[in-house]
């Protein structure tokens, strides 16, 4: 899918809603689509930006209400609605001492981003700084989308099209 856009055709930046905050928008928002297909449960627009189904809007709801905000968007062609799925949390969890990283510095001709994280691979969790949330964005690498154990089993359990769901190593159990 592409960029969302107002009813009068202005793109929304959908990194807006990557950043692991709540945003303020008014307004009807539309997305097209860049392929015929069958329709998903969980997409991915541009830059990431996750797009899911009334019926998993409504588990995530059951599961992570508080942390997640959720933007109805029409999209062309589909008589369903969809939302766009906005994760508000961003928690420091990325055990960079067991996690490949490699961080943006003076050479690399972005010294707007000197010293954040350029690329993470391989990467292990540390719960220390977890408060419980169910559904949650890597802090300083916010393009990761992580979730609870239990969130985790209902989506598997649930059948929704469009997910893949990984295992990843962490320092202590975030379930």
């Amino acid at each position: 899918m592409a960029s969302p856009t107002t009813g009068h055709g202005e793109e929304v930046d959908p990194r807006l809603f990557t950043q692991g905050k709540r945003v303020d928008i008014a307004g009807d928002l539309y997305l097209s689509k860049r392929r015929e297909g069958k329709p998903l449960d969980f997409t991915l627009a541009d830059f990431d930006m996750p797009v899911v189904s009334d019926r998993l809007a409504a588990l995530l709801l059951q599961h992570a209400k508080d942390e997640i905000q959720l933007v109805p968007v029409s999209v062309h062609g589909e008589p369903s609605t969809y939302q766009i799925l906005n994760v508000c949390a961003a928690v420091p969890c990325i055990a960079e001492p067991e996690t490949v990283v490699t961080r943006w510095g003076p050479d690399d001709g972005r010294p707007d981003k000197i010293g954040q994280l350029r690329m993470v691979m391989s990467p292990v969790m540390s719960a220390d700084q977890h408060g419980g949330q169910a559904i949650f964005r890597a802090e300083g690498w916010q393009i990761m989308l992580l979730c609870h154990c239990g969130l985790a089993q209902a989506l598997i359990s649930s059948g929704f099209s469009g997910i893949a769901l990984s295992a990843l190593p962490s320092r202590l159990c975030l379930g």
